[in-house]
């Protein structure tokens, strides 16, 4: 987490607790994309998918980014590579 207020909401903290430590926390500091690992994904976003093609037409901002993060999602051997940059090795432990 950065530090972003909605990280400390009482929403974040109870699904948080809910989670009975299944889940680890690491503060970044407040403007760090060198070692966020959300930047990683955003990057990725934005070779593979968004800024790649125009919108067709109907189709959403919101749909398209939809996609493109479930395709994300869907590449496994891309998802734990991201995790071993050295920037982000500490949130793969």
């Amino acid at each position: 987490m950065d530090g972003h207020p909605v990280h400390k909401s009482n929403k974040v903290k109870e699904y948080v607790a809910a989670l009975e430590g299944k889940l680890s926390i690491y503060l970044l500091p407040p403007y760090a994309p060198d070692i966020n690992p959300d930047e990683l994904v955003l990057n990725q976003m934005r070779h593979m998918g968004i800024s790649k093609k125009p919108l067709k037409k109907g189709e959403s901002l919101k749909q398209r980014v939809t996609n493109d993060l479930q395709r994300i999602k869907n590449y496994k051997s891309l998802i734990k590579s991201l995790f071993q940059e050295s920037s982000a090795s500490f949130a793969s432990a």
